[in-house]
């Protein structure tokens, strides 16, 4: 078994109070509360969060609340400062980490990362989702001082390195991460020995495109909100 951090600061400025803007009727951080309901080895949720109307709406979707003092929830805020606020009140090993944003997760896949976590503990420092991407680092390039520069470091020229020789590239989507305590409280999030999960990118809301995009395809498979938030009889469950 294994619990779960949502992160959900109350001052996000690109879309103000993101984490819980209505989607399709329920608010944003429901999505992944209800989500974390369905995985057979999740054991607590908890939501970090500085938010008193966050707090009250995670609590009435069945969330269990870190108050999270506010120089950890500033927009400078790094994440390994509330995760180092969270393993000082919650004792355990390790936690998935799932971030509000992205509303639609695969179960499969969720359960599958956690199932594989756990038979590479012992050998690695965390796990993350990754997704193969397209625009690779290795053909792009940096401008310093009116020059372009490539961003990563080959020891040739850009135009010297030829497509077979460019290594795959995968960027990490939030479908699921899980750190560890003794990883984090030496001072680093992920580590070194990072466990790939590599599956499709699903939608990360940062932008109002994201949200109109998300209403889309949530119209498009009511399945999905069916059985995050409605019993078999149709009606709302109890606990919302």
């Amino acid at each position: 078994m294994i619990d779960v951090i949502i992160p959900a600061r109350g001052g996000s400025k690109g879309i103000p109070r993101k984490n819980i803007i209505n989607i399709c009727g329920f608010p944003l951080i429901s999505y992944t509360i209800q989500f974390c309901k369905m995985i057979k080895n999740i054991r607590n949720i908890y939501v970090s969060t500085d938010d008193e109307e966050i707090a009250n709406i995670s609590l009435q979707y069945g969330a269990t609340i870190i108050k999270r003092p506010l120089e950890y929830s500033l927009d400078t805020s790094l994440d390994i400062e509330f995760l180092n606020h969270f393993f000082s009140i919650i004792k355990c090993d390790e936690i998935v980490f799932f971030r509000p944003t992205v509303p639609i997760r695969n179960r499969p896949i969720i359960e599958k990362a956690i199932r594989l976590y756990f038979e590479n503990k012992q050998n690695i420092s965390s796990l993350r989702s990754v997704h193969k991407i397209l625009d690779n680092p290795y053909k792009t390039v940096k401008i310093i001082n009116g020059f372009c520069e490539s961003i990563v470091e080959t020891g040739n020229k850009i135009s010297d390195i030829p497509r077979q020789a460019i290594p795959d590239a995968y960027k990490p989507n939030g479908q699921i991460d899980i750190v560890k305590r003794d990883v984090v409280l030496s001072g680093s999030v992920y580590g070194d020995k990072i466990f790939p999960i590599v599956c499709k990118k699903n939608i990360d809301i940062d932008s109002h495109n994201d949200i109109l995009k998300t209403q889309r395809v949530l119209k498009n498979r009511p399945a999905v909100i069916k059985k995050l938030f409605y019993n078999d009889g149709g009606e709302i469950n109890e606990q919302i």
